[in-house]
């Protein structure tokens, strides 16, 4: 285990005012992963982060409230992406910033990915303030509430400012970003806050300023030279104490470990560390990069002497000190965060029973099945994803994608889904990668290369067989590998479209030659990216979206999913009930989405909705068979993970056993026939589709799919998330126990007991009492609301050799 840096026993250093900051950045999966330092793989996680955090943090001096002499600062994103946000949506990660003991967070662009009414519900989680300075909110011309433009934390006996500032390169790239969020120049909104933070006759009086930044380290080397966080070989040169600025940069979105070359020392980094964007730094500036995903944490000692009397800034760096420590396999687990950390990923163990959706096919994820030919599986999840960042590329100056293509060796669990609920188990069964779903431009050629690649392996079944959307792909699985592509065709929507089968027709609307000239945006995953099962072509293609700001692709189904629950549940709503209050124009979207469900012609009208029967709770697999598969950087292995299994609800009547058709229709609302149009439904999905749920089936309309995207990231989607309301009841549960058989660190972490902690016993059950309520009220809601989800193969991906 390494060593905090060695200081004399009360943290300072005679004379010298020093102050001690353990810094880190962007981390996201929170349970067991693997590295691979000199080779050799090492398992670790959050609870060992924690012991190498608490290792610096102890060393500090104690103060007479019992907290420690300095800061630790965070640098944003963590939130998203993991295995375990694409069930919780972010909801599991406040405990464990809040027992990390975090002074200070700026928001990064993954705070966004569940959109911002979700990511206000998430700060009002965690207990320490959150910066975004230079993002004005034009509706009341201060910065996005509940963030701040600046903090003034008192450390070490100075007063300290902590502004939080962001790029605008990674603005444009995040869907549901509100419209009247404004980016303003990053070192104008520096300079403006020190002039506040620093008046001598004003209200802050700070000693020092550091920018907590997220940015790439090209835009934070430029802005520390801007705002003068000179190193003290630079200050030597140009006086840094009469210029408004801040004093030190401490950086995060990239993923790599990086220190200026201007400090003082460094412990565990080599300083003349080549990188290909940190080109600028020429030893003259103070920026600190502690790498990703709870794998380091930077100490940083900061030693200052006065300025001189009457400058503009009250302290200078006279030398900065600091060490890498790096979370390892040997490191040891603190038992105060593993009592969280079993917390929280049993709640999310627990959840995986709650039904997301409904299929009224049988949906077959076998890899003899999905990796030889077109599937229902592969299709209905790359039509999810091909609008997805539609939003994004328009802000960015592009038109919507034009195709997605992924490897099906991302569809895992190798199960056969009847007809009815899908499971959030299901889900993350299927989608069980936490790499990020991307979009490159391409020409002709590498289009045709990416799809002679996929197809080179058949008839092995291997995890390179695509799954498509927007194309349509004609070839001759007789031909040669790396011949095998007849030709390729970009598709229009169909538009309501049905054609004799009743699927709808698929429509061209370009074909792609190997002498075209254009260029093609496709949506693929880091995975392939990479050159993973074989997709060498794709190495080095332009990216428009990045690994950095993509989110993955069960994070996308998921929000798909509410946003098409939360339509439902609008739609079954009358329309002067509907709610104004929206962060959209809401009533005249679900008259839109009212007006694509019309046109396909075979959906019957909505009937009057009865409550779903209540789902048994099937026994779950213990904590441990909840581990999700982490995926190395630069070093994927999906196919050599065992994916955990979770018990499906089924629809029981009284006596335990699936009624037949026959004994519901006499209870259910007299509805059109929709069997011929829907040749493999059981009885078990009949009774779902006519009566149990609205008679709404999110079929592959691009507006359809986009429309519950783009709720999914505008709308708060609260109780009607079948995690959340499992979380609020075991959060009522722990409300109702006595509080002395609650442990204490759960008491100091979840937000539950936040106000619980100065109420009365009567109060606090009174508050469990209502909350049950609501939880109650919201679950026939949301279950009457599940969409039903109707996969079909259309002949999209066509081998001519099948006849």
């Amino acid at each position: 285990m390494s060593k905090p840096v060695a200081q004399d026993t009360d943290g300072t250093i005679s004379g010298k005012t020093v102050l001690n900051i353990a810094h880190f950045n962007d981390v996201y999966q929170v349970s067991d992963q693997k590295i691979y330092p000199g080779g050799k793989e090492e398992i670790i996680n959050v609870t060992k982060f924690a012991s190498s955090l608490f290792d610096i943090t102890s060393n500090w001096k104690e103060r007479e409230d019992g907290s420690r002499d300095g800061l630790t600062v965070f640098s944003g994103d963590v939130f998203s992406p993991s295995t375990e946000s694409s069930v919780t949506r972010g909801r599991h990660m406040p405990p464990i910033m809040n027992r990390l003991g975090v002074d200070i967070g700026v928001a990064g662009n993954h705070e966004f990915d569940f959109g911002y009414p979700q990511l206000k519900t998430l700060l009002a989680d965690t207990r320490f303030p959150w910066l975004l300075s230079n993002i004005l909110d034009t509706n009341t011309g201060k910065v996005p509430e509940p963030l701040k433009d600046a903090h003034v934390i008192e450390k070490a006996g100075i007063r300290i400012g902590l502004i939080g500032l962001v790029e605008k390169d990674w603005i444009a790239t995040i869907t549901g970003w509100p419209e009247n969020f404004e980016h303003q120049d990053m070192a104008k909104i520096g300079k403006e806050l020190s002039v506040k933070l620093r008046d001598p006759a004003g209200e802050y009086k700070c000693d020092l300023i550091i920018a907590v930044t997220h940015c790439g380290v090209s835009n934070d080397i430029k802005l520390a030279k801007a705002l003068s966080a000179l190193s003290p070989t630079a200050q030597a040169k140009i006086n840094i104490a009469s210029e408004h600025g801040v004093d030190l940069l401490l950086a995060g979105h990239d993923h790599f470990y990086w220190i200026s070359k201007g400090v003082t020392e460094w412990d565990g980094y080599d300083l003349q560390t080549p990188h290909p964007d940190a080109k600028d730094d020429q030893g003259d500036v103070l920026v600190v990069k502690s790498g990703t995903d709870f794998q380091d944490i930077s100490e940083v000692i900061l030693t200052l002497k006065d300025a001189p009397a009457g400058s503009i800034r009250i302290k200078l760096i006279q030398e900065i000190k600091g060490k890498r420590h790096v979370t390892r396999g040997t490191t040891a687990v603190n038992e105060d965060m593993k009592v969280i950390f079993d917390h929280e990923l049993k709640t999310v163990s627990d959840s995986m029973s709650k039904p997301v959706c409904i299929t009224d096919v049988l949906l077959d994820v076998q890899a003899k099945h999905i990796r030889l030919q077109e599937s229902l599986i592969g299709n209905w999840v790359t039509d999810c994803l091909r609008p997805a960042y539609d939003e994004a590329l328009a802000k960015l100056g592009y038109n919507k994608v034009d195709g997605v293509i992924i490897d099906c060796g991302v569809l895992r669990g190798g199960h056969i889904y009847q007809p009815g609920f899908i499971t959030l188990g299901d889900l993350s069964t299927i989608l069980p990668f936490s790499d990020s779903t991307i979009v490159v431009e391409v020409d002709a050629n590498n289009l045709w290369d990416t799809l002679e690649s996929g197809l080179s392996r058949h008839p092995s079944p291997e995890g390179c067989f695509p799954a498509i959307s927007g194309l349509r792909v004609s070839w001759d699985s007789r031909k040669p590998a790396g011949n095998r592509v007849l030709g390729i065709w970009l598709l229009g929507d169909s538009d309501g479209k049905l054609g004799p089968d009743g699927k709808p027709v698929l429509v061209d609307k370009e074909e792609v030659l190997r002498t075209s000239t254009r260029k093609y945006l496709i949506m693929i995953r880091e995975y392939m990216y990479e050159g993973g099962d074989g997709y060498d072509v794709l190495k080095g293609k332009k990216l428009v979206i990045t690994s950095e700001n993509g989110q993955t692709m069960a994070a996308l189904i998921r929000k798909f999913l509410l946003g098409a629950q939360f339509l439902n549940q609008k739609i079954q709503e009358k329309p002067e009930d509907r709610g104004t209050g929206s962060s959209l124009q809401l009533k005249n979207l679900i008259g839109d989405v009212e007006g694509q469900l019309q046109k396909w012609q075979s959906l019957p009208h909505l009937p009057q909705i009865r409550g779903l029967p209540s789902l048994p709770k099937p026994s779950l697999p213990s904590l441990p068979s909840f581990s999700p598969p982490s995926i190395p950087t630069h070093s994927f292995t999906p196919h050599a993970i065992s994916i955990p299994s979770f018990a499906r609800p089924k629809l029981l009547n009284a006596s335990g056993s699936v009624p037949s058709l026959s004994d519901l229709r006499s209870n259910l609302p007299h509805l059109p026939n929709v069997s011929d149009s829907l040749p493999d439904v059981s009885d078990h999905a009949q009774k779902v589709l006519k009566g149990v749920v609205p008679a709404i089936r999110w079929l592959a309309s691009r507006a359809l799919l986009a429309a519950a995207l783009l709720v999914g990231d505008h709308e708060e989607m609260g109780l009607l998330d079948a995690y959340e309301r499992h979380r609020a009841r075991v959060e009522v549960e722990l409300m109702r126990a006595d509080p002395n058989t609650v442990n204490n660190n759960l008491r100091l972490t979840l937000p539950t007991f936040f106000a619980a902690q100065t109420q009365s016993r009567q109060d606090v059950s009174a508050k469990a009492d209502e909350k049950d309520a609501k939880i109650n009220a919201m679950e026939a809601d949301a279950e009457k609301a599940l969409p039903v989800i109707h996969p079909v193969v259309d002949g999209r991906l066509k081998d001519v050799a099948s006849g």
